[in-house]
């Protein structure tokens, strides 16, 4: 009683800011929800084989979590409860083992409200729709980590392809899912893996494995295949148009606080000088493919693009990423952003905006463009230009 006493008053000190350590990226009541729960059922404390085998599965997950959150004092103090009761009712005669303990799986509650939902979305031509809601078109080339947590990995690989008229435009080439283990839940690693040479998505892990209690996989295409992990109320959407490929994460508010401090895409965005200025592109498309493109004129009007992704279905910023796509003449790769927005606001009823299309109205006519970045669009020399180059070193030298 004593300790499911203190739990409460902890909770409520950290969710009313009064705590000596603010922690909002730790929610502190992770492992000790089950333990709550447990106290509520009945359970009671004391030297019995039932609460012991509660309190060695608190005091597993609470360590899991210091090392998540090695600042944060309420945690510290939730580890140094949970290993006095071990102590003060002598759980270590039970001999208790990860084997005989009870499933050790986080138990997330099943938010539907958009604002306790986070979404993050990467495909086609780099273009990043962060958890906060930012939208961007990234250009860095080479292996990214999307999104990492305690409980799994994405990581994406982008290079430069080559589109219509030689034109060459960094895009997604390869997604992997790591689902990590995690003791009494999920039983060794999986990976789930899609690249853009691939004719359909995988129907299942590498290892073969597709469905059980804790994971899952719906394929509803070849083009479309969501994999959700129960046991974390979280759902990633893999899709794939053409020779371009995407991926789409929803998860819990809460899991999202516990995501790595390592810089990912989802948390942090496009890195540094490596993306397009979409609004200044959509502003002024001719001068842009003229000044970074090897096209002499974009492959689109703006007019016709406009046309196009209002057939398509595109609204907010994913309708600025259709336009952009379209610009460079491939309806595949603007098909993604639709299925992606429908992704999006699938998972979180998230009402998309039209920030880089009302900014774009903004921008002044005959923008410089500053192309010359390591990352940023190549520009193909023809042929022909290249031979005529030739001739003209061979006559004047």
């Amino acid at each position: 009683m004593a300790l499911a006493l203190w739990i409460y008053f902890a909770e409520a000190r950290s969710y009313y800011g009064r705590g000596t350590t603010k922690a909002p990226h730790c929610p502190i009541d992770y492992c000790s929800r089950e333990y709550t729960k447990a106290m509520k059922n009945g359970l009671i404390p004391g030297d019995s084989y039932a609460y012991c085998q509660l309190v060695v599965e608190m005091l597993e997950c609470v360590k899991r979590l210091v090392r998540h959150c090695p600042t944060n004092i309420n945690v510290k103090s939730q580890l140094t409860g949970f290993s006095r009761e071990n102590e003060t009712n002598n759980c270590a005669k039970y001999k208790i083992s990860p084997y005989h303990r009870r499933s050790t799986c986080p138990s997330w509650p099943d938010h539907r409200a958009g604002h306790q939902i986070r979404v993050c979305s990467f495909f086609g031509f780099e273009h990043l729709r962060t958890f906060g809601g930012q939208f961007e078109t990234c250009t860095k080339i080479g292996a990214n980590t999307l999104v990492e947590n305690p409980f799994f990995i994405i990581q994406v690989t982008t290079a430069m392809v080559t589109i219509e008229k030689g034109l060459q435009m960094p895009a997604v080439t390869k997604i992997v899912l790591l689902v990590k283990n995690l003791d009494g839940c999920i039983d060794g690693q999986r990976y789930y893996e899609i690249t853009r040479e691939a004719i359909s998505l995988p129907i299942s892990f590498t290892d073969g494995t597709d469905n059980d209690t804790k994971v899952g996989i719906t394929v509803h295409s070849e083009n479309h295949v969501d994999i959700h992990l129960h046991y974390l109320n979280s759902t990633v959407y893999f899709r794939k148009a053409g020779k371009f490929i995407g991926v789409t994460v929803k998860m819990p508010l809460q899991l999202h606080r516990l995501s790595s401090e390592n810089p990912h895409l989802c948390q942090n965005g496009c890195p540094t000088n490596s993306s397009l200025p979409l609004p200044q592109i959509l502003a002024d498309p001719s001068n842009y493919v003229d000044q970074c493109t090897a096209l002499d004129y974009p492959l689109a009007s703006i007019d016709q693009a406009t046309d196009q992704c209002k057939k398509i279905g595109t609204v907010g910023d994913f309708k600025a990423f259709c336009l952009f796509d379209h610009i460079l003449g491939d309806p595949c790769v603007a098909h993604m952003a639709y299925k992606t927005q429908l992704d999006v606001a699938h998972s979180a009823h998230v009402s998309t905006t039209s920030a880089i299309l009302r900014k774009s109205r903004l921008e002044p006519p005959s923008i410089t463009f500053d192309c010359v970045k390591p990352s940023s669009i190549t520009r193909i020399v023809p042929s022909w230009r290249l031979i005529g180059i030739l001739i003209a070193m061979y006559l004047f030298s």
